[in-house]
């Protein structure tokens, strides 16, 4: 099973416009590989990459963007992360043999074990003098803690970031 829903909401405060966008998503442990026993290898993976979402399987996340522009140039945004990352591997096919129907349900509805946990917000200001040119600062700040026995980062992460295009 996988899915992602998304919720944008858009209004005028006084002269300036504020977004609200909701998004969650949820992708099960074996979505990405299919076992039909004859030998065939059936997936949706090129060069060892998902071809829905690029975490991959197993995951489960809620991601909140903010922003409220002032005036035509200006405009603030702020951005959340809550996301979990389970066990389950890029290529794992389901086979049935293992599991029962009892089973099958809990593991279809939950991130299987061992399970990390990362959550991040940013706020990022950009300045739009012209069309053609964007002026972006922003930062953020994340928190990542790796599922027991997994390898991987765990920690604070802080980045921020200066950008223009032309």
């Amino acid at each position: 099973l996988g899915g992602r829903l998304g919720l944008g909401f858009l209004r005028a405060i006084g002269a300036a416009p504020v977004e609200v966008w909701i998004e969650a998503g949820k992708i099960g442990r074996y979505v990405y590989a299919v076992d039909y026993g004859n030998g065939c290898s059936c997936d949706w993976i090129h060069q060892d990459r998902a071809l829905g979402d690029p975490r991959g399987p197993d995951q489960e996340s809620i991601r909140v963007r903010a922003a409220r522009s002032f005036g035509r140039d200006h405009r603030l945004e702020a951005t959340l992360l809550l996301a979990n990352l389970g066990g389950g591997e890029l290529g794992e096919a389901w086979t049935g043999a293992e599991e029962d129907a009892s089973e099958l349900t809990r593991r279809a509805l939950t991130v299987s074990p061992p399970v990390t946990r990362r959550r991040e917000i940013g706020l990022a200001w950009r300045h739009e003098p012209r069309d053609n040119l964007s002026l972006e600062i922003g930062g953020a700040a994340g928190w990542t803690r790796a599922g027991e026995g997994r390898s991987g980062e765990t920690g604070l992460r802080l980045e921020t970031r200066f950008g223009w295009r032309l």
